[in-house]
């Protein structure tokens, strides 16, 4: 762990530093905090776990998880993932034609204002392009509330992948995504997409091109479609 702590100590005084969070913390500074939340996610403990050993009292800790804005973390994010992303030339990578995949995941969190998570859990969401085929490589990251829909992010991350290697890869997507008039669109500029189908979507079959079967929403929009039985678990 103490790998861990140097990893964070130079990000985490910046911060601190250009966020004034540790004016006023004479009990934990940021970056005893972030290592408690580290430590205690690596090893599945509970924040106030004595094996921690933060040298807070437990109601005191609980304070500061529900006072602390999310912000701080965020930024500490950034500077984590910036070196990684900036090691890859991505022009390399422009030559060849690729699969680029946009998910996002939830990270549960203690941290007041994180937002609801299906009204259960407070946490945030972190939205990823990324190249997952012939590398894996994440392009950028977006972070948001939990509560935020996926779809809401999806222009401004269409937006940071170079329009080159954009226009060269198959866009792959979930039902997280899902809209009709953006299909439209993204086929419309000649982008190559691969997303899952609502259940109850109307279509109608519109022929066979070069062996495969296409239909036509409702929209307008041709698709080729694949048919697959998931017993339920699509």
């Amino acid at each position: 762990m103490k790998t861990v702590r140097d990893i964070l100590k130079k990000p985490a005084n910046e911060i601190s530093e250009s966020m004034n969070i540790d004016i006023n913390s004479n009990k934990i500074k940021f970056i005893d905090h972030l290592y408690a939340i580290i430590y205690s996610a690596l090893h599945k403990y509970d924040l106030t776990a004595p094996s921690i050993d933060n040298g807070i009292s437990k109601s005191w800790l609980s304070k500061l998880n529900n006072n602390k804005s999310y912000i701080p973390f965020i930024e500490l994010f950034y500077k984590l993932l910036k070196p990684y992303i900036m090691a890859h030339d991505y022009k390399v990578y422009s030559k060849y034609m690729r699969v680029l995949a946009m998910d996002s995941t939830f990270i549960k969190t203690f941290i007041n204002g994180s937002g609801s998570y299906k009204g259960k859990s407070n946490g945030m969401k972190v939205h990823v392009p990324a190249i997952v085929f012939q590398f894996t490589v994440p392009l950028n990251a977006y972070i948001s509330s939990a509560n935020v829909n996926d779809s809401s992010l999806f222009d401004n991350i269409i937006k940071s992948i170079d329009n080159k290697m954009l226009y060269s890869s198959i866009l792959v997507f979930d039902l997280g995504y899902y809209n009709l008039e953006r299909f439209k669109l993204l086929a419309d500029k000649n982008i190559l997409l691969v997303s899952r189908i609502k259940r109850n979507a109307i279509y109608y079959e519109s022929g066979i091109v070069n062996g495969h079967g296409m239909v036509e929403m409702n929209n307008g929009l041709n698709l080729r479609i694949e048919f697959k039985d998931c017993k339920g678990e699509c």
